[in-house]
């Protein structure tokens, strides 16, 4: 995946905004995690969110944000499962 806003981030925003991105994941239960570019000045990498399981959640997750009002219990329900 090439992703372009990565690539032009400095190196201080890159780290704060690759902790917020990591425990996000975490809190919604997807294994996620940026690595160190293998050569300075290079982009980083990323586990990949691929598979029928992260599909799934990733979707659920999507409907749920695209609800107009999601319940507490409708969130709940997805970390527990998560």
């Amino acid at each position: 995946m090439n992703d372009p806003y990565f690539n032009r981030l400095p190196n201080s925003a890159d780290i704060s905004i690759r902790q917020h991105i990591e425990s996000s994941m975490k809190l919604i239960g997807v294994n996620f995690r940026f690595y160190d570019p293998e050569t300075p000045g290079t982009k980083f990498k990323w586990t990949p969110l691929m598979g029928p399981a992260k599909k799934r959640r990733f979707l659920n997750l999507y409907h749920i944000m695209r609800e107009k009002d999601p319940s507490n219990n409708t969130i709940k329900l997805f970390e527990m499962q998560a």
